[in-house]
């Protein structure tokens, strides 16, 4: 795997005689960098080439690069692994995003290749917002939508009262009218939602309220959708049952990918507390469990992220518990994906403190399935602690014995440090001490209170 440093920097610029700063980020390759590497030369070197750092970012450099080639050699494994789920799943979430806005463009009435778009023509855009025609506000927006892509223009756009009024009024007045119209009115929030400099404009304007309201009638929607179906599905002929069998499936896949946006616009806005209490107050969590039984893959995964933020607080804990989450959950171990499954089991990690869902995950044949994933490595750190949580319980302790638990845990701790495959056993010489490893004892009382390194 390639390394490489991120340097964060701001560009200030002065146009008409107004100042304006803009944020960047350049990436550094280690190419050369490998484990019997010169930490000192190569934060030189890199300095050197980097006309962002100077002489005095030296130590700063060393520390990031020794942190790199820590991790090289398996320092901190679990926290390793999880930044890589998270690394991993922040890149799919931006695939899941960019595929969804390119389908949205791919189904859309308008294509905008065949038309010049410019931050210029805001102006007209916003003109067609105020239109009695549903496609010319469609149109409209779908052209805002574009300006968006481009994190650019952002500052511009939330600068502007005009196009922020407009935007909300369409919002709360035309949801209910046109599913293609609120999809891309939330993309527009969505690229909005990403900076946490623009929280408090949508704050101010009310649009994480709007959003929820849109989920609610979404789900309404749906809901009676179904039930109409039900009524009619015994009256079809086999034709008839197929074509509105697909139809509804068009719908549902629609409906998810509005519903993906939506939640994520209020992911991105849960990072105040404060809206994150109103948004409990309101039901969210409610909601997120019964986005479980729903089939889209970028729908489930952002709903299993956004359930493990809210699980660290008691109060959603205890909704999650009476929603039954337990059961919900046991169908993704394993899932389909590798992400997938590592986000239910760190969600199932933060819910098994409950005695109560604790009980019902055992109940449900939770512990063969985590015993199952041990076996592979990129689950196991995850899984052991999940195990070790069911073993605090006297009454489930008995059921480890009735499979492989037990001696793939002893055969771990016989080969650790070493990482090797279950049942592999440890070779002989990797259990006689290195003489070069082995470091003379320190008189801790010498070394206090200061910090000391190893020789």
């Amino acid at each position: 795997m390639e390394s490489a440093l991120l340097v964060h920097y701001d560009i200030e610029e002065v146009i008409d005689g107004e100042k304006q700063t803009k944020s960047s980020v350049k990436k550094i390759k280690l190419t050369s960098l490998s484990l019997d590497s010169d930490v000192q030369m190569v934060a030189q070197d890199v300095i050197d080439k980097c006309k962002l750092l100077s002489n005095s970012k030296l130590p700063l450099v060393m520390q990031t690069i020794e942190q790199i080639l820590q991790r090289a050699q398996g320092g901190a494994r679990s926290e390793e692994e999880d930044g890589e789920w998270e690394s991993n799943w922040n890149e799919s979430n931006r695939q899941a995003m960019d595929r969804f806005m390119g389908e949205s463009q791919s189904e859309g009435l308008f294509d905008s290749s065949a038309h010049s778009i410019s931050l210029d023509k805001l102006e007209s855009y916003l003109e067609m917002l105020y239109e009695d025609s549903m496609e010319d506000k469609i149109k409209g927006t779908f052209f805002i939508l574009q300006l968006v892509r481009d994190p650019d223009n952002l500052e511009h756009l939330i600068q502007n009262e005009q196009f922020l009024g407009v935007l909300t009024r369409l919002f709360r007045e035309e949801a209910n009218k046109s599913m293609d119209l609120v999809i891309n009115i939330v993309y527009i929030l969505f690229a909005f939602s990403n900076f946490s400099s623009f929280h408090e404009s949508m704050t101010e304007y009310k649009m994480g309220d709007m959003v929820v309201k849109v989920i609610e009638l979404e789900l309404k929607r749906d809901q009676h959708r179904k039930e109409e179906f039900d009524k009619r599905k015994a009256k079809l002929g086999p034709e008839e049952l197929e074509k509105e069998t697909k139809k509804l499936k068009i719908t549902e896949k629609k409906q998810d990918k509005l519903l993906y946006v939506c939640f994520h616009v209020l992911l991105n806005m849960a990072e105040d507390i404060n809206v994150e209490r109103k948004m409990k107050k309101r039901g969210i969590t409610k909601m997120l469990v019964g986005m479980l039984k729903r089939r889209s893959p970028e729908l489930l995964l952002l709903t299993i992220a956004f359930l493990k933020k809210l699980s660290i607080f008691k109060e959603n804990k205890d909704e999650m518990r009476e929603c039954n989450i337990a059961a919900d959950l046991l169908n993704f171990v394993p899932a389909a994906s590798d992400e997938m499954t590592m986000a239910v089991l760190r969600l199932m990690l933060n819910l098994s403190f409950d005695t109560g869902i604790r009980t019902q995950l055992v109940k449900d044949g939770i512990i063969p399935k985590l015993v199952k994933l041990l076996k592979k490595a990129h689950f196991r750190h995850v899984a052991l602690k999940l195990l070790y949580h069911i073993s605090m319980d006297d009454k489930c302790k008995s059921m480890f014995t009735y499979t492989d638990c037990i001696p793939m845990v002893v055969n771990m701790v016989q080969n650790f440090p070493g990482i090797y495959p279950y049942p592999r056993t440890p070779k002989p010489e990797a259990l006689t001490p290195n003489p070069q490893t082995l470091r003379p004892k320190r008189n801790m009382a010498q070394n206090f209170p200061g910090i000391y390194p190893d020789p």
